[in-house]
């Protein structure tokens, strides 16, 4: 086989494995009926104190992370069950799942919980403001 054939067989394997990738993308499931404009979480997990703040504009979550300097964490947006980042952060993918257990908290009426994630994480949660 030449250098040409081989070349195109690298490039389709390239393309089928970028596809495969691509249609990976989490779609989570929002809570209906969310109705609110911004909530204030305290988040402690054993070692240091953030704040999380979710605020809803139509039907497009962003939620902003930030250690209690102010410095971010994570910021992302969610829209038609999917996170998109709000800014030029690294990716945090366990800020994902948090935030949905965030707006599960805001539709369950808690006021503070303890959340286990998929990575063995855990973490207090306190709401500390409701608009």
């Amino acid at each position: 086989m030449d250098k040409k054939g081989l070349l195109s067989i690298k490039n389709f394997v390239f393309i089928m494995i970028f596809i495969i990738f691509a249609g990976c993308a989490k779609h989570y499931e929002i809570p209906p009926n969310l109705e609110f404009s911004q909530k204030k979480f305290i988040v402690n997990d054993g070692k240091k104190t953030s704040q999380v703040f979710v605020s809803k504009n139509a039907q497009i979550y962003r939620f902003v992370w930030l250690e209690m300097t102010k410095s971010p964490i994570s910021r992302k947006i969610l829209e038609d069950g999917k996170f998109r980042n709000d800014g030029f952060l690294p990716p945090n993918n366990t800020s994902q799942e948090l935030f949905i257990k965030l707006l599960n908290m805001i539709k369950n009426y808690e006021k503070s919980a303890v959340i286990s994630l998929k990575n063995g994480e855990i973490y207090n949660i306190k709401m500390v403001s409701d608009e």
